[in-house]
């Protein structure tokens, strides 16, 4: 159906918003009854309950990303090549942050 020109495709407009009054007020509800929910949650978990762990892990504890550490050098000629490196990755990167950094690398051959 093709529509003829200066007239509109949808005379009667956009219907009203019934809905919004409807969703606010579940919204209020559900904030006044928030600290009751998390309350039984939390207590759920405790007592056992996986998925009402899981939902409160969800929302609290950020998830977990791999992280490559770096190989434990084992021999101090490892650790003094380890340290020769990050030297001078950091002279690259800034060489006026270098005299910090390398008070910050002392305990690498401390241990």
């Amino acid at each position: 159906m093709k529509f003829r020109p200066g007239q509109s495709g949808n005379p009667q407009g956009r219907p009203p918003k019934t809905d919004h009054a409807r969703a606010a007020q579940l919204r209020r509800r559900i904030l006044a009854s928030a600290p009751e929910i998390i309350d039984g949650l939390i207590q759920a978990a405790k007592a056992g309950d996986v998925a009402a762990a899981r939902a409160v892990l969800a929302c609290c504890v950020p998830a977990l990303k791999p992280v490559e550490l770096p190989a434990t050098p084992d021999s101090l000629l490892q650790r003094i090549e380890a340290v020769e490196a990050a030297i001078q990755a950091m002279a690259q990167r800034s060489p006026a942050a270098l005299p910090a950094a390398l008070v910050g690398l002392i305990p690498t051959f401390m241990s």
